[in-house]
């Protein structure tokens, strides 16, 4: 039997899990929440949604629940990123445009 990691193909559940431990690592919880909460965006930050006004919880990420691993995975990705650059000063817009540089890039 060969498995996927032989294949060379991504578990990006794994991934996923990981960045998720990082997170916890910096003091964040990463939830999976349902659209409804999301305010159609497949991701949200507690710093992207205090400036867009959305009552959150401030340690805690959202992920759109019922991606794929892969779209989970790039989109916390990208959440993190986001924070990362807003917590060194950048406003929101400019974070957000370089974080979506950064998806799919692995």
């Amino acid at each position: 039997m060969t498995t996927r990691a032989k294949l060379g193909r991504t578990n990006y559940r794994e991934r996923f899990e990981r960045l998720a431990e990082q997170a916890r690592q910096m003091g964040y919880r990463v939830v999976f929440a349902s659209p409804r909460l999301m305010h159609d965006y497949v991701g949200m930050n507690p710093k992207a949604a205090r400036i867009m006004g959305y009552p959150m919880p401030a340690n805690e990420i959202r992920i759109e629940e019922g991606m794929g691993w892969k779209d989970s995975y790039e989109t916390l990705r990208h959440e993190l990123r986001e924070m990362g650059l807003m917590r060194g000063g950048m406003k929101y817009y400019p974070a957000h445009v370089i974080a979506l540089r950064y998806e799919n890039e692995g």
